[in-house]
């Protein structure tokens, strides 16, 4: 018989033993011997890399169950770079022949700015992919694809730290492209994927950060159910949708990380409430993905997310303007409840939005050092400031609202946008630039 390439031997076997000896229906019964023999000899197959396992070991047989359940939240359940700077892929995904293994691999290659052709892709092995449910064609992209990019995305932005310090140069003057990273003023000085980490584990949360984190509401299809918004923060801040009409509730659409929420701009958005962990007085950061398909004119603001309302109420709110001409984003704080003190304002941004893209928008209020930034695509923004920044907020018994403003007990149909937003972040305190930039590349 002719001998097989990379088969296994006991598969080998078994083709050996009925070559030419026994009729397609004979062979067909016995068939059973060859799946068992080709299941037996799969399950020795590697994994991503664990804690405390070298790559050797990441290679070993495995004994059978109970199989280990990869951690979703740690890069490493989800990427393994190589000493040669090739990179495999873990997903807890099958293809059932509509080409999506192609797709997820070219995806993550994209975003970690890898070659595809230096990569490898492993799809829903019970033992070494994280179980992200089962497989269909029809929402395998928009629904299943986003936690790929995410891990990917943020090994390159991990990758391009360790070469910050390994070349001595800051992030933003560094350029990545197919594994390599080099210095934009001197492309001489380099390093590969495989210098910077080859074999060894990333060891980094996907969750991004959660000190502070006080609310966290994502969209997606798992955390909608009825009207019910989940947060994931853990905390217990779930969202109600909303429609003043009774029918036209906010949108389950594709977002910019998974599922998102298309509001109508007139009669629909999320009620958070009041509850004790958003009465915020000091340090909080707030950051959103949006999309605005139009922007309210006459003076009215497309407001993002909100706690109270002028002239009265206000506690803080993100929102896109035109108050400086075309749409901008801003911050917009009260220490007393009023916009019109002389120690409440806004932090208006520089950067034109455009109708139809997306935007990873932030505002950050610092109590301690009185500073009030805005930043968009995970760059600080500032533009002009209108007042001197408080040393507190008003703590305002209005509601917070996602897409409108709250007015008594209810998010009213006021300043609501017309367009999709998508994984909101609410901490009760300042962050960093670089914890914006993470959130920012996180979803990128």
């Amino acid at each position: 018989m002719t001998a097989f390439t990379n088969i296994p031997k006991q598969v080998e076997d078994v083709l050996e033993k009925w070559n030419r000896t026994t009729s397609r229906r004979n062979f067909l019964k016995n068939s059973g011997l060859l799946v068992v023999s080709f299941s037996a000899a799969t399950v020795a197959g590697g994994g991503p890399l664990r804690a405390g396992a070298s790559p050797q070991s990441a290679a070993a047989p495995q004994a059978a169950g109970p199989y280990p359940d990869p951690d979703f939240r740690q890069l490493d359940s989800w990427i393994v770079i190589h000493e040669d700077s090739t990179a495999t892929f873990y997903v807890g995904k099958t293809d059932c022949g509509q080409g999506t293994g192609t797709a997820f691999r070219q995806m993550m290659s994209d975003e970690l700015d890898i070659a595809f052709n230096k990569t490898s892709l492993i799809m829903g092995s019970t033992d070494v992919t994280v179980d992200q449910g089962g497989s269909g064609g029809s929402d395998a992209i928009q629904t299943d694809g986003w936690p790929m990019r995410r891990a990917a995305a943020e090994a390159r932005r991990v990758l391009l730290e360790l070469a910050s310090k390994r070349l001595g140069v800051p992030v933003d003057q560094l350029a990545v492209s197919e594994g390599v990273i080099t210095v934009k003023a001197d492309p001489s000085r380099r390093v590969t994927y495989g210098e910077l980490i080859g074999g060894k584990r990333f060891n980094v949360t996907l969750t991004g950060p959660t000190q502070g984190l006080v609310g966290y509401w994502t969209f997606d299809g798992p955390d909608i159910s009825g009207t019910r918004a989940k947060d994931s923060s853990g905390l217990g801040n779930h969202g109600t949708l909303k429609s003043s009409d009774g029918n036209s509730y906010p949108k389950e659409i594709t977002g910019k990380v998974g599922q998102a929420l298309r509001f109508n701009g007139t009669t629909n958005s999320v009620d958070v409430g009041n509850p004790s962990t958003l009465q915020i007085t000091g340090s909080l950061t707030v950051l959103a993905w949006i999309k605005l398909n139009d922007f309210n004119a006459g003076g009215i603001d497309d407001y993002i997310i909100s706690k109270g309302a002028v002239p009265t109420t206000l506690s803080w709110l993100l929102k896109g303007t035109e108050d400086t001409g075309p749409e901008t984003i801003a911050f917009e704080f009260s220490s007393d409840g009023t916009s019109s003190c002389s120690t409440c304002g806004q932090r208006y941004g520089t950067t034109i939005l455009e109708k139809g893209v997306w935007y990873h928008v932030a505002g950050v209020y610092n109590s301690i050092a009185q500073t009030v930034n805005v930043y968009v695509n995970g760059v600080l923004d500032d533009g002009t400031l209108t007042a001197t920044v408080p040393s507190g907020l008003f703590n305002t018994t209005s509601l917070v609202c996602i897409a409108a403003v709250s007015a008594g007990s209810n998010c009213t149909d006021s300043y609501n946008p017309n367009g999709t937003i998508d994984d909101v972040r609410l901490y009760n305190r300042a962050l960093n630039a670089s914890e914006v930039m993470k959130l920012y590349n996180m979803g990128r």
